[in-house]
C-alpha cells in the first residue's frame, strides 16, 4: 500500500504543472456545477497547478476565500442591470432563464463574459481551458485559439432542446473543443444522440467529492440542529434533503410525503430541507396550510454547515425527477449517512445500486432504496421502512468506505490526464 501511494505521488510530482482556466456561466456555489468547479480547482491547486476561474458573481455567494484566482463577471454594474440568466433555476438568481433573455441584454452578457475571459487569458496565459456546460462560453472559446475542453453537467441538454435560438452557438462550441467530458456513460450517450458529435471526442470522468472534508463528525447532533433552529424529540429520526427547490428536484413530492406521514404514520421523522429556489414560497405555504411541524425549511447553508447536517441526519433523501450525477449521495455516504432516491437512470441509479449491494450483503436480504418518481406515498413509506433498519448505526463504516469510489483525487487525476493531451 505504501509503495502504491509513493508511486502515485511520484507520478503527480513528475507531471508537468499546468496553467488551467475554468470557465462557467454561474456562481461558485448554490448548485452542483459551482461546487464541482470549486472542488476541481482547489484540488488542482493542491497538485501544484496554477488555476483561475471565470464565473458569474453573485452578492449572495458566501464563498469568498479560494486558493485559485478569480475573474468574476459582476452583474451589479450599470452595464449589467440584470441578474445572470439560468437554464431552469438557481438559488442565487431571480429565475430569468435563457429563453426569455435576448436582444441588448444578451449582447451585454456575451460582451461581459468575453471581456473577463480575455482578462483571464492575458493574466494567466493558460495552457488549457475547461468550460463548464456546452453553451455560450464554449462558443466564445472556440474563437480564442486556446485548447479547451467542455464538461457537460446535464442541464444544458434540456436548455438546448428548449431554447433552439442557442443551438448553433452550443454546437459550434462543442465541435471546436479538444474533447468533451461527461459524468456518466448514460449522459455521454444522450449527448451523442442530441449533438451528433463523434463519440471518440467524449471522455467519461465520474464526479468526485472531498472525503477529507465530508467525513463523520464528533459533534452531537442536538448541537448541530439547535444551531440551525431545529428542535426534535430525543429519539426522533432526522431526514435531510439538500438541493435546489425546483420542480426537477422533486422536492414538492417530499413535502407531500410529509403530509402522508403526519396523517398516517406514528413514526414521523423530522424532515429538514436545505436549499432555496423558485418553489420556496409555494412549499412554505403548503407547510403552513397543513401545519407540518416536523418539516423545516432551513434555506441556503454553507458547505461546512451542510456537512454538519449530513452528520446529524439518519437518512438523506433524493426525490429527483431527473439527475445527471448528483453530489448529495456521495457527500452523505462520506459522512456515513445512507440515502434513498428515485428510480431514474444515470448517476443516481448507479449510486443507489452500489449502496443497495452493501445493505443486501450485510442484511442478507433483498433491500430496495429507491422509489418511483412523483410517488409521495411510496416515498413516505420508504423513509419509514429505511429508518427502521438503522443503517447509519449498523453499517455506517461500510457506507463511508463505499464513498471511496467517488474520490475527488481520482476525478482530478483523470481530468489532469486529459488536460495533458492538449497542453
Amino acid at each position: 500500500m505504501k509503495n502504491k501511494i509513493e508511486k502515485t505521488r511520484t507520478k503527480e510530482n513528475n507531471r508537468k504543472k499546468l496553467k488551467i482556466l475554468q470557465a462557467m456561466h454561474f456562481p461558485l456555489e448554490g448548485a452542483g456545477t459551482g461546487h464541482y468547479v470549486h472542488n476541481l480547482s482547489s484540488g488542482l491547486i493542491k497538485q501544484g497547478h496554477k488555476v483561475g476561474a471565470v464565473y458569474a458573481h453573485s452578492p449572495n455567494c458566501t464563498r469568498q476565500d479560494t486558493p485559485y484566482e478569480r475573474f468574476p463577471v459582476n452583474f451589479s454594474t450599470n452595464d449589467l442591470a440584470f441578474q445572470f440568466p439560468v437554464f431552469e433555476s438557481h438559488p442565487l438568481s431571480d429565475g430569468q432563464n435563457f429563453g426569455s433573455f435576448q436582444g441588448d441584454n444578451l449582447c451585454k452578457y456575451q460582451e461581459a463574459f468575453e471581456h473577463e475571459l480575455d482578462k483571464a487569458i492575458d493574466t494567466m496565459r493558460p495552457d488549457v481551458v475547461n468550460v463548464h456546460h456546452g453553451w455560450i462560453l464554449s462558443d466564445i472559446l472556440s474563437r480564442k485559439g486556446i485548447p479547451y475542453f467542455v464538461t457537460l453537467h446535464g442541464t444544458e441538454l434540456t436548455a438546448f432542446n428548449n431554447y433552439p435560438q442557442y443551438q448553433k452557438a452550443a454546437l459550434d462550441g462543442l465541435k471546436g473543443a479538444q474533447g468533451i467530458i461527461t459524468l456518466t456513460n448514460d449522459q455521454k450517450q444522450k449527448a451523442i444522440d442530441a449533438y451528433h458529435i463523434n463519440p471518440g471526442k467524449f471522455s467519461v470522468i465520474t464526479t468526485g467529492i472531498d472525503r477529507d472534508f465530508f467525513k463523520p463528525s464528533q459533534e452531537h447532533r442536538t448541537q448541530t440542529l439547535s444551531r440551525n433552529g431545529v428542535d426534535i424529540n430525543k429519539d426522533q429520526p432526522v431526514v435531510l434533503y439538500v438541493g435546489r427547490l425546483t420542480e426537477v428536484k422533486g422536492v414538492e413530492y417530499l413535502v407531500d410525503a410529509a403530509i402522508h406521514l403526519q396523517r398516517d404514520s406514528k413514526e414521523t421523522p423530522k424532515i429538514l430541507v436545505v436549499g432555496d429556489g423558485v418553489l420556496r414560497k409555494q412549499l412554505t405555504e403548503v407547510k403552513e396550510r397543513h401545519n407540518l411541524s416536523d418539516l423545516e425549511f432551513l434555506g441556503q447553508k454553507s458547505s461546512q454547515e451542510i456537512k454538519s447536517l449530513y452528520n446529524a441526519a439518519d437518512l438523506v433523501v433524493v426525490p429527483s425527477l431527473n439527475e445527471c450525477f448528483p453530489l448529495v449521495p456521495p457527500e452523505a455516504m462520506a459522512c456515513a449517512t445512507p440515502f434513498i432516491g428515485t428510480n431514474i437512470p444515470g448517476g443516481l441509479e448507479m449510486q443507489t445500486t452500489e449502496l443497495e449491494n452493501i445493505v443486501n450483503n450485510k442484511s442478507k436480504e433483498e433491500v430496495s432504496l429507491r422509489v418511483p418518481v412523483k410517488d409521495s406515498d411510496a416515498l413516505a413509506s420508504k423513509m419509514v421502512e429505511t429508518l427502521r433498519m438503522k443503517l447509519k448505526a449498523n453499517i455506517g463504516k461500510s457506507i463511508r468506505t463505499l464513498s471511496k469510489k467517488y474520490s475527488l483525487t481520482g476525478m482530478i487525476e483523470n481530468t489532469t490526464g486529459l488536460y495533458d493531451t492538449a497542453a
